[in-house]
């Protein structure tokens, strides 16, 4: 009997242990099947995010070719020719026209095996570098009745219904004392909003006095403006100076370089054609003296030394309409006295000028400088056309919007 039990007892045992080996490797297989599939996910994992990286450098190469071609395409196109590879992967680039300046670049990257593809989409947007009223990297300054309103000249001339409220006025100065960033007083208005450099406080670097008045919003930018170096064109024909007395007439239909241009009293210069003036010295205009830029022109002047209009002066842009007149001044010119009872159409930027306009001086179009007072009822109504014409400053396409499409196993 007790040899039977004993053979019972290591039947038992064997049973048991067959039980606990055969948990074991159902607990192992189990185990090796969990590494293999967390080792499967991380390879995934990093294939995925090894395809997006490639999607992204492709959008990115994307957008610098769309901001160097010299035309933009008509239609859409694959500007790298084909599957680009890079980093172990690949990446191919479309570039499609959609609405008027604006551009679908999408770029999809491929890695790994199996191939994961990661597609992203951005859209692209011309943004000029007229985009405020009025912007003053130091300082904004209105007094005495001043007013900055706004106006789209491809609805027609500025009044009545064209009469709008987006005069933006901007600097990337926060300072909280005299002259503060942005200041208004005797009942100076800004009909927009008005925006201070980053980290800065409304309540204390916009100072309001004597029933002024910002109608729209107060802010602090997220980042400063960038305001880029005006490059002077080069190989111009010279053409010497313009120096005109009395009541002298004289028209210019050709680009070309000055030393300076001076109009003396109820002298008359007109600039005809589409034309590039590069003045490297002095522009003056005395009283009632007037530079003409004749209708179905397109005339841009670059200053390098110095601007000054004396009353009743004007630069008359007879079509009226600021996109066709564009004035840039180098980093050399820093100081322009903008005459009084004079009306300006056109954009106007000097990033290093300290800028005056006079009394009942009216500006239409856009004024960025170092500094920008616009004294006792000057007016600035900026012509919202602007933020979408392209320049030779500051435009470019620049991301308004991006998208990430789901991964494609393939």
């Amino acid at each position: 009997m007790i040899e039977k039990s004993l053979l019972d007892h290591k039947g038992i045992a064997i049973v048991a242990v067959m039980v606990f080996t055969f948990i074991l490797l159902i607990l192992g297989a189990v185990f090796l099947k969990l590494a293999t599939l967390e080792r499967l996910s991380s390879n995934e994992s990093l294939n995925l995010n090894q395809a997006f990286y490639l999607a992204e450098a492709g959008t990115e190469r994307g957008k610098t070719w769309l901001n160097s071609a010299s035309t933009p395409p008509s239609s859409s196109i694959d500007p790298f020719s084909g599957i680009q590879s890079y980093g172990g992967g690949t990446y191919q680039v479309t570039i499609a026209p959609l609405a008027a300046n604006q551009y679908k670049v999408s770029s999809t990257g491929k890695f790994g095996n199996p191939t994961i593809a990661k597609t992203l989409n951005i859209i692209m947007q011309i943004q000029s570098i007229f985009v405020y009223a009025v912007f003053g990297d130091e300082n904004v300054s209105l007094r005495g009745n001043a007013r900055i309103d706004s106006y789209d000249s491809r609805d027609g001339n500025y009044g009545g219904g064209n009469v709008n409220s987006d005069g933006n006025v901007g600097t990337n100065a926060i300072a909280t004392v005299d002259p503060y960033s942005i200041y208004l007083s005797n009942n100076a208005q800004i009909n927009g909003n008005a925006t201070i450099g980053p980290g800065g406080n409304t309540d204390d670097a916009i100072e309001l006095q004597n029933s002024s008045e910002i109608t729209g919003t107060q802010s602090s930018a997220s980042s400063p403006q960038d305001l880029p170096e005006v490059i002077a064109p080069t190989g111009l024909t010279d053409q010497g100076s313009i120096t005109l007395t009395g009541s002298s007439n004289l028209t210019v239909n050709t680009s070309g370089e000055y030393s300076s241009i001076q109009l003396n009293n109820n002298s008359h210069l007109t600039l005809d054609g589409d034309l590039t003036i590069y003045i490297t010295g002095a522009l003056s205009l005395n009283s009632n003296s007037q530079i003409i830029i004749t209708e179905g022109s397109d005339v841009t002047i670059y200053l390098a030394g110095s601007f000054s209009q004396s009353s009743n002066s004007q630069i008359n842009n007879l079509s009226e309409d600021p996109t066709t007149l564009s004035i840039y001044g180098t980093d050399t010119l820093t100081s322009v006295d903008w005459a009084s009872n004079s009306d300006f159409y056109g954009a106007f930027y000097a990033p290093n000028a300290d800028v005056e306009l006079h009394s009942n001086a009216e500006i239409y179009g856009s004024i960025i400088a170092n500094t920008v007072d616009l004294a006792s009822n000057a007016r600035v109504h900026y012509d919202e056309a602007l933020a979408d014409e392209t320049d030779s400053i500051g435009s470019g396409y620049k991301m308004i919007s991006w998208e990430e499409e789901p991964a494609i196993w393939e």
